[in-house]
C-alpha cells in the first residue's frame, strides 16, 4: 500500500518529552491545586505532616477517579503501590517554580526541618575534601571503569567507595561521627553559650517565646549565608567571568545585636592570591564602609530587639570571622565564614590510604604492580611486611644503598649506618669514596663503621682515640684517616664531645659562646608563654601524637620527627611536620631519588656529610642564618615546577608569596620536589628548624615559606604514588 506524503504547509506538534504521562489533563489539574497544601505540609513543624498529606491525598484520588474501576484484590494492592510512588514523584517534581516564572528569583533563606545524617553522610561532610577525595580519586583511576574522557567520576561511584570505607573505618572515628551527627541534628548552628535554652521559654510570656525563636532562626540563617555568596560568586565567574567581591552587614542575634560583617569572594591572580592577599587593607576598608552605612540604615531599635537573652554584652561593632591565609588550589574564591570544622582531618589521610588498599588492591611482595583483591576477603601485611623494596633509611643522595643492603662497592668506609649494622662499602653523600666518615651503629657492624666494643677503621670508638682505628682499650691499629665521630666520653679527631675535645669542632659551651648565643637567648626568642598560643601548640602536638599513633613509622622517621618536634616556637612549622609524616607513609617504600644535591645550603650539606647527627649541628649566627636564608629559598625555588615561576622572577630573591598556585594530578607533575625517604624534602623542613631555633618564629618570611611547604606536601599526598620498582639484583649474586 502506497504512503500518502503529507502536506508541506502543516507541521505536526511535537509530542512531550519524557514519555506519556501517567495523569489526564484532569488529574493534573486536582492535582496542581494540592501544591499550596503540600508546601504547607513540608514547612509544618509537626512530625509526619507530609506523611499525613500523602496518605489524604491518595485516598482522595482513589474516590475521585477510581470509584468505577473494577480490580481484583491482587491488581488492586499492586495498583496503589504504583498510585504512592507516582503521588510522591508528582509532587516531588512539581514542587518547585519553574524556570519560566516572571519576576525577579530570590535565594530562598528560611529555616527547614532537619533531618538527622546518615553515618556515611556525616562521614563525607568531615572527611571528603581534605582526605576522602584524593584517596577516591586515585580510586577511580585504578578502576575497570575509569573513564579519561569523563570530566568527574560518577557520584554512584564516589557514594559507593565512600560507604565501603566508613563500613571498615575504626571504632574511634564512628564514635566521633556519631557525636556530629548528634550535635548537627541539635545544634542552632552556633554555640549554646550565646543562646538561652529553648526550656527556658516556657517561664516567659508567649510574645517574647516567640520573639526569642524567630531570632534563633535568623541565627541559623546569617551562619548559613557566607556559604550562600561564596556559591553565588562562583556561579557569576563560571557564567559571566566577573570576579570580585560581594559584602553584606547587619544585626546578628548571638551578638546581642551587633553588627556582622559577611564577605563573599571569587577569583584568583596568576599566583593564586585572592583579592584580599593582594590588597591586605580593602577588608578593613570595607568594614568600616558599610559599618557606618549599616549605622545610618538600621535602626538601634531594631538591632537590640534581635538579641538574645544572655548576649548583650558581647554586642561589638564589628564580628567578622577569619578564614585560610594560604591559598589552596581547590579554591577559587573564599568567604568569611566560620564552617564545621573537620575532626583531625590531616591526621585521617593515612588511616583511609590503609583503608583504600583494604578495599581495592595490595602490592605483592616482589613488588611488581598491582592486584585487585575483594574487599573484605583481603589478608593485609603489615607495614613491614612481605615488602621487600629498599627502605627509605638504605639510600643515601644519589641513590646508592646505605650499608645493611645488598648492593656495595670498593673504596673506603662510608658513614651510614643501618639499625642492625653494615656490612658494605658505600658511596658518601655526593657519590665520592671518602677515606672514612662517621655514623655509629646501634648494634654493631664490620667495615667502616664503629660499634659498642671496638672497630675496625676510620672510626673513634666508645672510649676515644686519635686516628686510624682505636679499640676498647686505647691501642691504636690499622690504617686510615682520622674518624670523624665521637662518642659521649672523648674523642681527640673529627667532632669533640659534649664534655671536651681538642680538634675539629668545638664542644656545646665553646661554640655556643663563639656563635654569640646561649640558652638564655634561646628561651627569650622561642619561649612563647601567651596561653592562648600555648593551648594552640598543646593542640597540634596533641594530634601529631594522635597522627604517630596511627601507623608504625620507620626507625629513622621517627629519629627525624623527633628532631623536627625539638625546634619550638612555631605552629605552622608543626603542621608541616604533620603533612611531612602523611607525605613519608603515603610514598611507603617508594622514596624515589634524592632532592637535587646542587645548590643546597652548605650547612644542611655539612650536616649530611656529619651522618645527619643531631649533634653535629651548631645553633647558626646571624651571619650563617643570613647565609642560609639565601641558599634555602633559592635551592626551593630551583627545584619547584617550572609552572610555579612566574615570568621574569628574581630567583635571589624571598618572595614566596609570587609562585603561582598549580593543580597536580600526578607524581610526575613534581618532577624535582617528589623526594621521600631521608634525603628527600626533611632537608629543607631540617632547615626550617635551624631557622627557627637561631631566629624564632616572628619573620614573615619564614612564615610564608613553611606555608608554602605545607601546601607542597598536601599535594604531594594528594596525587598517588608511583607503583613499587623491583629490586635490583645484588653485584655480589651475579
Amino acid at each position: 500500500m502506497a504512503r500518502t506524503r503529507r502536506s508541506a504547509g502543516k507541521k505536526e506538534a511535537k509530542a512531550p518529552t519524557g514519555g506519556k504521562p501517567w495523569t489526564t489533563e484532569r488529574q493534573r489539574a486536582w492535582l496542581t491545586a494540592l501544591l499550596p497544601q503540600h508546601k504547607e505540609a513540608q514547612r509544618s513543624k509537626t512530625r509526619g505532616a507530609v506523611a499525613t498529606f500523602r496518605r489524604k491525598v491518595m485516598d482522595d484520588f482513589v474516590q475521585e477517579f477510581w470509584k468505577d474501576k473494577v480490580m481484583s484484590a491482587e491488581e488492586r494492592k499492586n495498583a496503589l503501590e504504583v498510585l504512592k510512588t507516582r503521588l510522591r514523584d508528582w509532587f516531588y517534581n512539581h514542587n518547585r517554580d519553574t524556570e519560566s516564572t516572571k519576576g525577579a528569583k530570590v535565594l530562598d533563606l528560611r529555616v527547614r526541618k532537619k533531618k538527622r545524617l546518615a553515618g556515611w553522610h556525616a562521614y563525607t561532610h568531615l572527611y571528603y575534601d581534605d582526605v576522602l577525595k584524593p584517596v577516591i580519586q586515585e580510586h577511580w583511576r585504578k578502576s575497570p571503569e575509569y573513564n579519561p574522557e569523563m570530566p568527574d567520576m560518577p557520584l554512584e561511584f564516589r557514594n559507593e567507595v565512600i560507604q565501603r570505607l566508613y563500613a571498615l573505618e575504626s571504632d574511634e572515628v564512628k564514635e566521633r561521627i556519631a557525636q556530629y551527627i548528634d550535635d548537627e541534628f541539635k545544634r542552632l548552628d552556633c554555640d549554646d553559650d550565646n543562646f538561652a535554652e529553648v526550656d527556658e521559654d516556657a517561664e516567659v510570656e508567649p510574645e517574647e517565646a516567640a520573639r526569642r525563636q524567630a531570632n534563633r532562626n535568623l541565627q541559623t540563617q546569617i551562619d548559613a549565608l557566607p556559604k550562600t555568596m561564596q556559591k553565588m560568586c562562583e556561579q557569576v565567574r563560571k557564567e559571566l567571568g566577573f570576579v570580585g567581591v560581594v559584602c553584606f552587614v547587619g544585626p546578628a542575634p548571638k551578638e546581642g545585636g551587633g553588627f556582622a560583617v559577611v564577605f563573599g569572594t571569587d577569583g584568583r591572580t596568576q599566583s593564586g592570591r585572592s583579592i584580599f592577599q593582594l590588597h591586605p587593607t580593602l577588608e578593613s576598608q570595607l568594614q568600616r564602609i558599610v559599618v557606618d552605612f549599616a549605622e545610618k540604615a538600621i535602626p538601634i531599635e531594631k538591632r537590640l530587639a534581635c538579641a538574645l537573652p544572655g548576649t548583650e554584652q558581647k554586642r561589638v561593632e564589628i564580628t567578622v570571622s577569619d578564614s585560610p591565609s594560604h591559598p589552596s588550589s581547590s579554591n577559587t574564591g573564599s568567604s568569611k565564614s566560620t564552617p564545621v570544622k573537620s575532626l583531625d582531618v590531616s591526621t585521617h589521610q593515612s588511616a583511609v590510604q590503609r583503608l583504600l588498599a583494604k578495599v581495592m588492591y595490595r602490592f605483592d611482595k616482589q613488588g611488581a604492580g598491582v592486584h585487585s583483591v575483594d574487599g573484605e576477603d583481603v589478608d593485609m601485611a603489615g607495614p613491614t611486611e612481605g615488602r621487600e623494596g629498599r627502605r627509605d633509611d638504605e639510600l643515601t643522595d644519589d641513590g646508592e644503598n646505605a650499608p645493611g643492603s645488598d648492593k656495595g662497592g670498593d673504596g673506603n668506609p662510608s658513614s651510614a649506618a643501618g639499625d642492625e649494622g653494615g656490612t658494605s662499602e658505600t658511596a658518601n653523600d655526593d657519590g665520592d669514596k671518602d677515606d672514612a666518615s662517621s655514623a655509629a651503629d646501634e648494634e654493631g657492624g664490620t667495615n667502616g663503621v664503629a660499634d659498642d666494643e671496638g672497630g675496625t677503621s676510620g672510626v673513634v670508638n666508645d672510649e676515644g682515640g686519635t686516628s686510624g682505628v682505636v679499640n676498647d682499650d686505647g691501642d691504636k691499629g690499622g690504617d686510615g684517616n682520622p674518624g670523624s665521630a665521637a662518642d659521649e666520653e672523648g674523642g681527640m679527631n673529627g667532632v669533640a664531645n659534649d664534655e671536651g675535645g681538642t680538634s675539629g669542632t668545638a664542644n656545646d659551651e665553646d661554640q655556643a659562646a663563639e656563635n654569640g648565643s646561649t640558652e638564655d637567648d634561646d628561651v627569650s626568642r622561642n619561649d612563647n608563654q601567651d596561653p592562648e598560643f600555648l593551648a594552640a601548640e598543646a593542640k597540634v602536638n596533641k594530634d601529631l601524637d594522635d597522627l604517630i599513633a596511627l601507623q608504625a613509622m620507620p626507625k629513622w622517621l621517627r629519629d627525624a620527627v623527633n628532631m623536627l618536634r625539638g625546634f619550638k616556637g612555631s605552629i605552622e612549622y608543626l603542621e608541616a611536620v604533620a603533612w611531612f609524616i602523611n607525605f613519608e607513609r603515603h610514598v611507603e617504600h617508594n622514596p624515589g631519588k634524592p632532592l637535587q644535591a646542587d645548590g643546597r645550603p652548605a650547612v644542611l650539606d655539612n650536616w649530611i656529610h656529619n651522618g645527619r647527627r643531631p649533634k653535629a649541628h651548631r645553633k647558626l649566627t646571624k651571619e650563617q642564618l643570613k647565609t642560609m636564608c639565601d641558599e634555602l629559598f633559592k635551592w626551593w625555588f630551583s627545584i619547584q615546577p617550572p609552572e610555579r615561576i612566574p615570568p621574569d622572577f628574581n630567583m635571589s630573591s624571598r618572595d614566596c608569596a609570587s609562585l603561582i598556585i598549580i593543580d597536580t594530578n600526578t607524581h610526575e607533575d613534581w618532577p624535582k620536589l617528589y623526594r621521600g625517604g631521608v634525603n628527600g624534602i626533611y632537608g629543607v623542613l631540617v632547615c626550617l628548624g635551624w631557622w627557627l631555633e637561631a631566629a624564632g618564629p616572628s619573620s614573615a618570611e619564614f612564615t610564608m615559606l613553611v606555608e608554602d611547604v605545607s601546601w607542597v606536601l598536601s599535594n604531594l599526598v594528594a596525587v598517588p604514588a608511583p607503583a613499587p620498582e623491583a629490586k635490583k639484583p645484588s653485584s655480589r649474586r651475579r
